[in-house]
């Protein structure tokens, strides 16, 4: 139960990081009015992931397609390039976890959390170096 809880938590995680590179680097700004649909299709996403390592990546394609036509009238080029940095760190972090946990018998979804939020962490430091000066 507990790993379930784990694993859920970093699917969360993903989908909330999407959204803020969408917001930041998209030039997004998310209207009150926008906020049911947006989560709806985060939510979505998720219990997509939840079924197994290819629905995690269909799920990340749904997510970046939804909010690439939903946002359409955002600067495309902005928008695309956040998407597609969302997208590949999402792939990135799926795929070393799936190394990583066919690799090691040790292996736990807390490790998998604690990974994913370093990754979180340092692209939002190397983003808030170059764009928040």
């Amino acid at each position: 139960m507990q790993d379930i809880i784990i694993y859920l938590t970093t699917i969360i995680l993903s989908a909330l990081f999407d959204l803020y590179l969408v917001n930041l680097l998209g030039g997004v700004k998310i209207e009150r009015r926008q906020v049911l649909v947006v989560s709806s299709v985060l939510v979505l996403a998720t219990i997509i992931a939840l079924y197994d390592v290819w629905a995690t990546f269909l799920a990340n394609l749904f997510e970046a397609l939804f909010f690439y036509k939903y946002f359409s009238k955002s600067n495309k080029l902005l928008l695309l390039n956040s998407l597609l940095l969302a997208f590949f760190t999402d792939i990135f972090l799926d795929s070393i976890d799936n190394l990583l946990e066919s690799s090691f018998a040790g292996y736990s979804q807390i490790f998998s959390l604690g990974m994913s939020l370093l990754a979180y962490f340092l692209i939002i430091m190397v983003q808030y170096k170059f764009l928040c000066k």
